[in-house]
């Protein structure tokens, strides 16, 4: 498998290069934003989306409507949107640098915390806790960078919301959801 953009970009931050090829994508990103190169955007989106995580002190895989949007539009052929509804089938794009799912939930005014649990096969593999979600909402988003996206995809797989208020917890929703990799 060829290195994605990101894969590089990946490299590159984390000091993963070598000092030539580290100096050779410096030169790039320096050329590419004098030229008014768009796509430096997206790259920068996902940045700082990290960025807000951490601030939280999670590390959650769920970003606020405006940032899906806005990376669903300056992605263009690298960013994959999907909307999915109760029983969804989702054909995850082989080439795709980012994956993000749209999960429409409902009202979640009034919710302190919206955890999210993933069950395959009957069995409860994950529970990610404490989503990123705005409070006027009626959804949440899901994104996954594109390769874990596809080691992830699996043929059938329940996804649960559960909320919590000052009164508890709630089942939001729940999704059935059959994936494959594939040509959308």
């Amino acid at each position: 498998m060829r290195p994605t953009t990101l894969d590089v970009l990946d490299d590159y931050v984390t000091g993963g290069l070598d000092d030539l090829s580290a100096d050779e994508i410096d030169e790039a990103l320096f050329e590419a934003a004098l030229a008014g190169d768009e796509t430096l955007g997206i790259f920068d989106l996902i940045y700082r989306a990290g960025l807000d995580l951490i601030e939280r002190g999670t590390f959650s895989p769920f970003i606020l409507e405006a940032v899906a949007v806005r990376l669903a539009e300056e992605g263009r052929d690298r960013v994959q949107f999907t909307q999915v509804e109760s029983n969804t089938h989702v054909v995850t794009s082989p080439t795709a640098e980012v994956v993000i799912t749209r999960f429409p939930l409902g009202v979640l005014h009034g919710l302190s915390r919206i955890d999210q649990e993933i069950v395959v096969g009957g069995v409860h593999v994950k529970t990610i806790s404490d989503l990123v979600f705005d409070p006027e909402a009626t959804a949440v988003y899901a994104c996954c960078e594109g390769d874990l996206a596809r080691a992830a995809t699996r043929p059938q797989v329940q996804v649960r919301f559960v909320g919590r208020d000052s009164s508890g917890s709630r089942l939001l929703a729940e999704f059935h959801l059959t994936a494959e990799v594939g040509e959308r």
